[in-house]
């Protein structure tokens, strides 16, 4: 049985109108794309194998989509303590005190 190490990217500065599917092409040009997830205020997170993300975070960390340059980093579990330092009024944020 063969394993196969993956890596999550965090994909920074996407333009607002920004749809799933340009992301995993743009991605794709690199390796296969083994998923994308879209999240508001310009960000995704895009899972390759580790090989290929390491390939797409080298080839396309400025590229320009839409006359934005891309910000890529390997994603961390504390993404969202950085992103959403505060849940809003009646929310809950996972791992968090309420």
């Amino acid at each position: 049985q063969t394993v196969t190490l993956t890596k999550k990217l965090l994909i920074g500065n996407l333009p607002d109108s920004t749809q799933r599917s340009a992301v995993e092409n743009l991605f794709r040009v690199v390796g296969p794309v083994i998923s994308v997830n879209l999240v508001r205020n310009g960000f995704a997170f895009v899972v390759m194998t580790a090989s290929d993300a390491d390939k797409a975070r080298v080839q396309l960390n400025g590229y320009r989509l839409n006359g934005k340059p891309l910000n890529i980093d390997e994603a961390t579990d504390d993404f969202l303590e950085v992103v959403v330092p505060e849940a809003p009024e009646g929310f809950k944020i996972a791992g968090t005190a309420a």
